[in-house]
Parts: C-alpha cells; structure tokens; sequence
C-alpha cells in the first residue's frame, strides 16, 4: 500500500458513508471531504460510486443478465469522489493497521498546505472495543456489530 499518495475523497452523496477495510470501518459523513493514502481512497471511492450506480436503478435493470453500468461509468463517478492531494513520508515502524489509522488520523488533522477540508477525528474502532473487552476478561463474538459489543461493554464496567 502507497501511504505517502494522498487523495481528497469528497462523499457527493447526501447519506453518510461507511465501508471497512481489513475490519476497521472508515465513515465520511454527506457532503464532508476527508483526505486518505491512496490506495484506501480508491477502495471507497470504488465503493462509493457502485452504490450511486445501484441506487438510481430499477429491480428491472438490476434482474438482468448484463452489467447494469460500465467502467467508464464508475471511473467518471470515482473522479468526481477521488482528487490527488499530495504526498507526506511516513515511519514504517508499525503494523500496516496501525499505520494505516495513523496516516488517516495524521492527514485529517493536518492537512497539507492549501487543502481546505472539514476534519472528522476517528473515534474508537470495534478493534479497540473487542481490546478493551478482552482486557476486562469479558468474552467477545466477532461478529457482533460494534453497537452491541459497546453496549456489553457498558454494561460491564456497570457492575
């Protein structure tokens, strides 16, 4: 993963939206714009566009044996979502994860010279819940939603 190319990802949608990337889910409220490694601005850019194209289309389209849109559809979708921004070195003493929430972390709080976005700081990760859990010697179903394992949590620390 190239984590020095930075893209400025503007969510053209009027719906908040949310897609995981090896389990930590990244959200990008309607309208917001946020800045991303490359690679990880593609993926959900890639998403992004394929839910636009999804959404406009009648269940008559979308029962068809054919593709319901082309990749030039999606490609002019993508460059309306996905912007190169720049790039910034960057330690690679950490896990890829770990330097991946870094580098989305670092590049919204200071976003290079000239970009003006609204930055959203990350919040706690279902990673970090199922951590703080296992310390706690609570047992952990993965695939919980984060909504009900915060809520076990919660609960715990109550009694």
């Amino acid at each position: 993963m190239d984590l020095s190319r930075i893209v400025r990802f503007t969510n053209i949608t009027s719906e908040d939206f949310t897609h995981s990337y090896h389990g930590v889910p990244y959200t990008v409220k309607a309208n917001e714009v946020m800045l991303f490694p490359y690679d990880l601005g593609r993926l959900l850019s890639r998403h992004l566009a394929r839910k636009i194209l999804f959404a406009g289309m009648s269940k008559e389209v979308l029962g068809k044996d054919r593709a319901p849109f082309t990749g030039d559809d999606e490609n002019q979708l993508i460059a309306k979502i996905m912007i190169d921004a720049s790039n910034m070195p960057i330690s690679h003493e950490l896990s890829q994860a770990e330097i991946l929430r870094k580098r989305v972390d670092e590049i919204n709080a200071n976003p290079p010279e000239g970009i003006n976005v609204s930055v959203l700081q990350s919040g706690r990760t279902k990673i970090d819940v199922m951590t703080e859990m296992e310390k706690l010697g609570l047992p952990v179903d993965k695939r919980s939603s984060m909504e009900k394992l915060e809520s076990q949590l919660q609960e715990a620390k109550k009694s």
